[in-house]
C-alpha cells in the first residue's frame, strides 16, 4: 500500500495545502539555513502522516514533547480554522481504481473518517489493519506495526528502532509483532518446554518418595502377582464361610442365632451352676453323717460340763438337756440341707426340661449353636476383611504407580513433540532471518561498509530481535543509516515472500548522514518497490552533493518561514 497524496484543509472544503506523494525517495525539506531551522514544519508534516495513520497525539503537532512547550498560535489556527489532514493511499502507485482516503480533524473534538464516513477510533485503526496489512483478526493492532514503517511519532520527534513501542511494552507483545512481521511461525509452545520438564521432574520425585514409604516399592508385575494370590486366599476363605453357612438362612437369621446361642450357653451355665449346688448340699450332708456317727467319751464330757458349770450361774441347763439339743440341732440341719437338695434337684430337672424343649425348638440351628460356628464364622469373616483390604491396597497401589507411569509417559510424548514443533519452528525462524539477512547484510555493506546480522531469540523472558556484529561506539550517523538499510531490506524481504505491508518509510533527521552515503541511500530506495519519505535540511541536500534536478524530482514539500506548513504562500496550496 502505497502514500499518493496528503492534503491540508480547513472548515472542511478549502485546501490549505496538497502534497502529491513520488515513488521512491520524498523530501520534506526545510529551506531555511541552520540557524532558523525546525520551525517551519517539516517534522510536523511526517507527523501529520501518523496522525492521519490512526495516532491519538494530534496536540504533538503544537507541543513539544521534550520541554512540553506549547506553540499557542498554531494550537489557535488549527481550533480556529477547523483544520483536518486528508491522506489517499493506494494498493498501486499507478493505478488509483483502489483508492482509500483516511481523514482525520486535527482540532479539539473532531473526528475520523474513512471514504467520507465518520468511524470510531477502534473501527478506524481495524479498517486501517485491514487496508495495509490485511489483518483482518485485528492481531497484532495496527497501531503496534506501523511504528515499523512511521518512524517518526507524533508524539516524540526521537524514537528507538526495535522497541519502538511504550516503554510498557512487554518482550512477548513484541514477538508477536516480529512474528507477524518476519512470518515466522507462531511458536505457542516455546516457553512450555521448560514447564513440562520441570513438571516431569516432579511427578519423578513423587513417585519416588510415594515408593519410599511401607512396601509401596513394588513392580507393576510383582503387584500383579500379589493380588492374584491375596485373590485366590479370598476365594478360599469365602469357600469355609460358605461351609458354614450351606443349607441355612444363617446370613439373614444371624442375629436370631446368635441370640439363641447365648440362650443356649445361659441355659447350659444354669445347669451347671445347679449341678455344682446340689453336689456341695451332699457333701455338707456326708458332713452330718460323718460327725453323727462319731463316738463321744460321755464320761469326760459330762465331767467337763460340770466343772464348767458353777463358773456360768446362767446356764440353767443339764448336761442331758444339752446332748439332746445337739442331737436335735444336727438333725434340724439334715432336714435343712436336704430340703434344699430336693429344691436344687426340682429345678434341675426342670432346666434340663427347658433345654430339651429349647432344642426342639432349634433344630435347624442346633448345629451351629452347639459347634459354636457363629464365633468361626466370625473369624472367618474378620480374616476375610483383612485379605480384602490388602487386596485393595494392593490395587490403590498399582493404580498410584499405574498414574505415575501414566503420566511419565504423557509428559515424556509432549515433550518430545514439543521438541519436535520447536525444531520446525527454529527451522521457520532460521530460514525466514536468513532470507531478510541475505538483503540486510549486503545492503549495509555496500552503504557504509557494516556487517550487521539480525537474530532471533527463542526465549520467551527476552527481546525476540537483536543486531549483532554491530561495532562498538557506533555513531549517530551510522545508526541512523544502519535504520534505513533494516527498513530498505525489510521492503525488499516482504515484496519477495508477498507479504502485505506498508510499501512507505518515513524518517526524519538525516543531518547526520554522510554525503556519499546518503546518495546511496537515495539511489537504494528508488530502486526498491517503496517510497522513503524524508525530513530534511536544504543545506544537507546541497552539502550531500544532490543537484537541483533530483532535488526537484523527488521534493514533496519545501518548507520555509515565508511558506510554513500551514500558512503556505499562494503558489503552494494546490
Amino acid at each position: 500500500m502505497f502514500l499518493k497524496k496528503m492534503k491540508i484543509i480547513k472548515n472542511d472544503i478549502q485546501v490549505i495545502r496538497t502534497m502529491h506523494f513520488k515513488e521512491g525517495v520524498n523530501f520534506v525539506v526545510d529551506e531555511e539555513d541552520s540557524s532558523k531551522h525546525n520551525h517551519v514544519g517539516k517534522t510536523t508534516a511526517l507527523k501529520l502522516i501518523d496522525i492521519a495513520l490512526g495516532s491519538r497525539d494530534k496536540k504533538y503537532i503544537y507541543i513539544d514533547s521534550e520541554t512540553g512547550a506549547k506553540n499557542g498560535r498554531l494550537e489557535k489556527l488549527v481550533n480556529k480554522d477547523k483544520i483536518s489532514v486528508i491522506l489517499s493511499v493506494a494498493p498501486s502507485f499507478r493505478n488509483s481504481k483502489d483508492e482509500t482516503q483516511l481523514k482525520v480533524d486535527l482540532f479539539s473534538g473532531g473526528y475520523k473518517y474513512i471514504n467520507g464516513e465518520k468511524t470510531s477510533v477502534r473501527k478506524y485503526n481495524n479498517k486501517l489493519n485491514e487496508i495495509f496489512f490485511k489483518n483482518n483478526e485485528n492481531n497484532p493492532t495496527f497501531r503496534s506495526l506501523i511504528p515499523s514503517f512511521v518512524r517518526v511519532s507524533a508524539k516524540k520527534d526521537s524514537y528507538d528502532f526495535l522497541k519502538n513501542l511504550h516503554s510498557t511494552t512487554s518482550n512477548l507483545q513484541y514477538r508477536e509483532i516480529y512474528n507477524y512481521l518476519f512470518n515466522i511461525t507462531s511458536m505457542d509452545d516455546s516457553g512450555r518446554l521448560e514447564s513440562l520438564k520441570q513438571d516431569l521432574n516432579q511427578v519423578k520425585k513423587a513417585e519416588k518418595q510415594y515408593r519410599s514409604f511401607g512396601n509401596n516399592d513394588y513392580s507393576e508385575e510383582v503387584i500383579d502377582q500379589l493380588l492374584l494370590a491375596t485373590e485366590n486366599d479370598c476365594q478360599k476363605i469365602q469357600m469355609q464361610i460358605n461351609a458354614i453357612t450351606r443349607g441355612t438362612d444363617f446370613l439373614k437369621q444371624r442375629k436370631y442365632i446368635s441370640k439363641r446361642r447365648q440362650e443356649y450357653i445361659d441355659k447350659n451355665n444354669e445347669i451347671s451352676d445347679l449341678e455344682y449346688r446340689i453336689s456341695i448340699t451332699k457333701d455338707d450332708l456326708s458332713q452330718i453323717e460323718i460327725k453323727d456317727s462319731w463316738s463321744i467319751n460321755d464320761g469326760l464330757v459330762k465331767k467337763l460340763f460340770n466343772e464348767i458349770q458353777p463358773n456360768m450361774p446362767q446356764v440353767q441347763r443339764t448336761y442331758e438337756d444339752l446332748i439332746k439339743f445337739n442331737k436335735a440341732l444336727s438333725s434340724n440341719r439334715r432336714s435343712y440341707l436336704n430340703g434344699i437338695k430336693e429344691e436344687l434337684e426340682k429345678q434341675l430337672k426342670t432346666k434340663k426340661e427347658e433345654q430339651k424343649q429349647f432344642l426342639l425348638d432349634n433344630t435347624n440351628w442346633i448345629g451351629l449353636i452347639k459347634n459354636d460356628d457363629i464365633s468361626q464364622y466370625d473369624h472367618l469373616n474378620k480374616k476375610l476383611i483383612d485379605s480384602r483390604k490388602k487386596y485393595d491396597r494392593l490395587e490403590e497401589q498399582k493404580k498410584t504407580l499405574t498414574d505415575f507411569s501414566s503420566k511419565r509417559k504423557s509428559l515424556e510424548q509432549e515433550i518430545e513433540k514439543v521438541k519436535q514443533k520447536s525444531a520446525k519452528f527454529r527451522s521457520n525462524y532460521q530460514e525466514q532471518l536468513k532470507l531478510f539477512n541475505d538483503f540486510f547484510g549486503p545492503l549495509e555493506k555496500s552503504i557504509s561498509g557494516g556487517s550487521p546480522v539480525m537474530v532471533y531469540h527463542e526465549d520467551l523472558g527476552t527481546f525476540p530481535l537483536s543486531i549483532e556484529d554491530l561495532d562498538e561506539g557506533t555513531s549517530t550517523g551510522t545508526l541512523k543509516t544502519m535504520i534505513i538499510c533494516y527498513d530498505i531490506a525489510y521492503q525488499k524481504f516482504a515484496n519477495r515472500i508477498n507479504k502485505n505491508v506498508p510499501n512507505f518509510i518515513v524518517h526524519d533527521i538525516l543531518e547526520n548522514i554522510e554525503g556519499e552515503v546518503l546518495n546511496k541511500l537515495i539511489k537504494e530506495v528508488n530502486e526498491t518497490n517503496c517510497q522513503m519519505i524524508i525530513g530534511i535540511l536544504k543545506e544537507k541536500l546541497v552539502s550531500s552533493g544532490i543537484d537541483e534536478d533530483t532535488q526537484k524530482k523527488h521534493q514533496l514539500l519545501s518548507l520555509s518561514n515565508v511558506d510554513r506548513l500551514f500558512e503556505p504562500s499562494n503558489n503552494n496550496k494546490q
